[in-house]
């Protein structure tokens, strides 16, 4: 584990309002942990979470390309 986060420096991490990133948790979006009142991502869930919402180089952009 490299470190923990609260959920608005996750937010700021991730590019985020502190609201969203509060949505994303209450959701179960975004993974976390709660020790007592706290709530806290780990750097690495959202290194998770980031890698999770790219999006895949299409395959017939070549194609695409060649017609332009």
């Amino acid at each position: 584990m490299k470190g923990l986060l609260n959920i608005d420096d996750a937010a700021v991490f991730l590019g985020l309002s502190p609201w969203t990133g509060r949505l994303y948790v209450r959701n179960n979006t975004l993974g976390h942990v709660k020790i007592g009142r706290r709530v806290l991502i780990e750097i690495e869930e959202l290194e998770r979470f980031v890698n999770s919402c790219k999006t895949a180089q299409r395959q017939d952009a070549g194609v695409l390309d060649s017609i332009v």
